[in-house]
């Protein structure tokens, strides 16, 4: 049973690892590219950088968008380049080829609106706290510090759990041999009775 909560654990860590990761990278090389956000498997990352979006998308999330195919509909969440920066905001209202959009906090909606060629796509996953740590994190150094003190503490706790593994099998294999031979003891004192 414990070997399964170690298996689900060791798991669960890779999983986040990787996603964590996997976003940290598609932020720095979306940010590399000053005309478009680079693209991985169809998405974006963004971190946000402002309150506008409060409380639905918070200062210091981390945002994948996607282009949608199907199009934009009102109450989807869009980021946008307008102005040399990506802004997300909510599409509240939709004319012909253009949209009308507000941040949640704003009282009012943006004066101009959205083209849809200027859509870079529509929030699809948000991870709260992990923008903070990328922005933190923009020195490759850092970045790399980072991976190797994560893959430290994982490699360790898989190696503790192999010992502790060990360590039990070569007990059973003990308590096993143990009983085998009380057995065997059991036996030739009835025979010798």
């Amino acid at each position: 049973m414990k070997d399964k909560k170690n298996i689900s654990l060791i798991i669960t860590i890779v999983i986040i690892f990787t996603i964590v990761f996997y976003n940290i990278f598609l932020v720095l090389i979306s940010g590399h590219n000053e005309n478009s956000a680079l693209s991985v498997w169809g998405n974006k990352a963004y971190v946000i950088t402002t309150e506008s979006m409060k409380p639905t998308i918070k200062k210091g999330y981390l945002i994948i968008v996607r282009e949608s195919k199907q199009g934009y509909e009102i109450n989807d969440i869009i980021t946008f380049k307008r102005n040399g920066e990506y802004i997300t905001h909510r599409i509240v209202g939709k004319d012909d080829e253009q949209y009308r959009v507000k941040g949640d906090a704003n009282d009012y909606e943006d004066e101009e609106p959205v083209f849809e060629n200027e859509i870079e796509g529509k929030i699809v996953f948000k991870i709260p706290v992990i923008g903070i740590i990328v922005e933190k994190l923009d020195n490759v150094l850092y970045i790399l510090i980072l991976i190797i003190i994560v893959s430290t503490i994982i490699m360790h706790k898989k190696r503790r759990g192999r010992k502790s593994i060990i360590r039990r099998m070569k007990k059973e294999d003990a308590d096993e041999a143990f009983r085998e031979k009380e057995k065997t003891e059991i036996k030739e004192t009835k025979k010798k009775n």
